[in-house]
């Protein structure tokens, strides 16, 4: 059932991560301009219901869309924490068996 092998490299956590956070900079960068999207309706010959429905609409819009660039940065932010800390346990390893081979005595056995 489970995988006999599993392996993480962080170099790509980290790829990941960067992708992520240069598409919420990108995200950022092209956010809509909700005070521009509401001059259109906002004309003397449009009727205030219709107004505050867009009004809405784009508020609710916008605050999705930097609830979206808020999310990526985070998940940046996890696979970069992810990443230091498999290295970490690495490193770890690596000196747990360099100690052992380093200080290890091998002695031919009798029987």
């Amino acid at each position: 059932m489970g995988s006999d092998h599993f392996g993480v490299d962080p170099a790509t956590l980290d790829d990941s991560a960067e992708i992520l956070v240069e598409l919420s900079a990108r995200l950022q960068a092209g956010r809509p301009d909700t005070e521009v999207a509401l001059r259109g309706v906002e004309q003397p010959n449009v009727h205030p219901d219709v107004t505050a429905a867009e009004r809405g609409y784009l508020t609710f819009a916008a605050d999705q869309y930097q609830d979206t660039v808020a999310l990526l940065a985070a998940l940046s932010s996890h696979l970069k924490r992810t990443s230091a800390a498999y290295r970490g346990i690495d490193g770890d390893t690596e000196r747990a068996m360099n100690s052992l081979l380093n200080n290890i005595t091998i002695r031919p056995g009798t029987r």
